[in-house]
């Protein structure tokens, strides 16, 4: 049985109990004051049976009901608590998730790394192994720096890369064909510092796309 059906059956349980408890105290409140065997006040004088209840037993009455009625009170709000309210938080998470661009700035997580770093973690190990070790980075944000040795565009869609002069791994930098105008007027040896999402990983390359410049520094 799953928990959830298990969850339904324990607050139904809970609410007949809490039910069924208030229904004794109702007999036992009925049953005080109609007792089945009336007791006569001053038995053989000849005086109408007087009913005549102890303290004692107003005071089990009185509990008795207060709990049936905060016992039933609990599983009636346990039941909102369990299977309304999540299905309202289900219901505002899909409206969210609905109007969420697919890329949005103030949702970026930057990778606080490097490229040496990334492309370490696939060296001396098979592609598959590279690539679950990756994986945590993938759609993230990295910063990077470095002077641009050549831009391309590519051969096939219309964006347009930026290879720095890095020694060892570096990275694959692709722009949008929105920054063809600004790719345009820079030069080799200028000075970047670009930020872009991680979309692959491996021992001499880190690809970034979506491109952009935050800091330019031309080559005097």
């Amino acid at each position: 049985m799953d928990l959830d059906r298990q969850a339904k059956l324990a607050n139904i349980g809970s609410f007949y109990v809490g039910v069924g408890s208030f229904i004794l105290a109702c007999v036992v409140v009925y049953l005080a004051f109609n007792p089945l065997v009336p007791i006569p006040a001053n038995p053989g004088a000849g005086t109408p049976p007087v009913v005549t209840v102890p303290l004692i037993t107003w005071a089990f009455i009185g509990s008795l009901v207060l709990a049936a009625v905060l016992h039933a009170f609990a599983a009636i709000l346990h039941f909102r608590v369990a299977h309304i309210a999540p299905q309202t938080a289900s219901q505002q998470h899909d409206t969210l998730t609905s109007s969420t661009p697919a890329i949005r700035k103030d949702d970026r997580i930057f990778v606080q790394s490097s490229i040496g770093h990334l492309a370490s973690l696939c060296a001396n190990h098979t592609a598959l192994q590279a690539q679950y070790n990756t994986r945590p980075f993938i759609d993230k944000w990295l910063k990077v720096s470095g002077t641009i040795a050549n831009i391309g565009r590519n051969t096939v869609g219309s964006e347009i890369s930026i290879d720095f002069t890095y020694a060892g791994p570096s990275p694959a930098m692709w722009f949008d064909a929105t920054w063809h105008e600004r790719l345009a007027i820079l030069n080799r040896g200028d000075s970047l510092t670009v930020i872009g999402q991680i979309k692959m990983v491996s021992e001499q390359i880190v690809r970034l796309d979506h491109c952009e410049i935050v800091e330019h520094q031309g080559n005097a």
